[in-house]
């Protein structure tokens, strides 16, 4: 049995000085730190970080049935979906307001958290009628399925977006594609005339021009766009290539507006969808954290204590919660001896008393 209850993650509120001075000096904040290390995304983590007892015991009931349906389930070899929800919380603020577009990277955080969203949602419904507490918690999830489907077809893992985004963006870049071979096979043909070996093909000012040897200038008429950092090399577009490099440039102003309209109309729609969204972060976000605080007490054999309103405490095998972390990292010889604790209304106090270093810190 550890020293403290397992809860589910609840925002820590500030208490008074006492309270704050006593977590301190039980290591309440290196535990903690011991177990959001577990977490697998910065908003797991910070409510792992922000965990405090709970002030009334429903509340703490409510936490440790959660917790008991993931220790169950993981038994059972039925363990949930990874949650690592992506951090969304700084794009979330800038979503919330009307007409703000967001950048395609941060479009595919969206379709990844609702990505995760929907597998974890499938596998709610399948242990729902068992998992009562994971339910609870879980249950503003919304897998939002249009919207992942339209953004996963839109946006790429890289952020970019993809041809098939709309027919408009498909057909300018067929456009593109050909007219850069077009001017490809354009350069190429000049280039074995002008007979330089050092000469090749290149973009300059997103133009396509003929890198060429200073003292062979002249045997490629047209326009000079530059020269190389060393002078040695200059970059000549070819005049025959002048139309087909504007004509290039003018679908590609194309393609950027209509890239544009897309992030902007994907924007909207999450924007219609906020409330959803920042749901599905705050749930995941909690299974990330309750996961946390399950594989620490799977790891260090700790069990949920049974929960009273009577004036009594009795530990069965506690140990020190950071012994147990260094026995379980191998720092130790061997793991911390147990303690069993039984204090009652007729025998309310324990005082522990003895020399610095004498113990009394990891007894407590």
């Amino acid at each position: 049995m550890t020293q403290r209850p397992a809860t589910v993650p609840t925002p820590h509120r500030e208490g008074d000085g006492a309270r704050d001075h006593a977590h301190a000096v039980l290591e309440f904040p290196a535990v903690l730190g011991a177990i959001a290390g577990r977490s697998r995304s910065a908003p797991g983590r910070d409510l792992v970080l922000s965990l405090a007892p709970a002030e009334r015991i429903e509340k703490a009931r409510d936490g440790q049935e959660a917790i008991a349906d993931l220790l169950a389930v993981h038994a059972a070899g039925d363990a949930p979906p990874t949650a690592a929800p992506p951090d969304l919380r700084p794009m979330l603020q800038r979503l919330a307001t009307e007409g703000a577009t967001l950048r395609g990277d941060e479009l595919w955080q969206i379709a990844a958290l609702l990505e995760q969203a929907g597998a974890v949602s499938g596998w709610l419904r399948k242990s729902r009628p068992a998992t009562p507490g994971l339910a609870r918690m879980l249950g503003r999830l919304d897998p939002i399925d249009l919207l992942r489907r339209d953004l996963v077809r839109a946006i790429d893992p890289s952020g970019a977006v993809r041809d098939e985004a709309s027919p408009a963006l498909a057909r300018i870049r067929r456009a593109i594609r050909s007219l850069r071979e077009r001017l490809s096979s354009r350069l190429e043909a000049i280039l074995r005339s002008a007979g330089s070996p050092e000469s090749f093909v290149t973009l300059r000012e997103e133009r396509y021009v003929i890198s060429l040897p200073a003292s062979n200038r002249r045997s490629v008429p047209g326009a000079i766009l530059g020269h190389s950092g060393s002078g040695a090399s200059v970059f000549v577009e070819p005049r025959e290539a002048a139309e087909g490099n504007s004509e290039l440039a003018e679908r590609s102003v194309e393609e950027a507006r209509e890239i544009e309209r897309i992030l902007r109309e994907l924007s909207a729609r999450a924007h219609g969808h906020h409330a959803a969204i920042e749901g599905d972060l705050e749930a995941l976000s909690r299974l990330d954290a309750a996961e946390a605080v399950t594989s620490w007490a799977r790891d260090a054999e700790a069990t949920l204590p049974v929960l009273t309103e009577d004036r009594t405490l009795l530990l069965r095998g506690a140990r020190h919660p950071i012994l147990v972390g260094r026995a379980l990292r191998g720092e130790l010889p061997a793991r911390p001896t147990p303690l069993d604790l039984a204090l009652d209304e007729t025998h309310p106090m324990l005082l522990v008393t003895g020399p610095n270093m004498g113990g009394k810190t990891v007894a407590m």
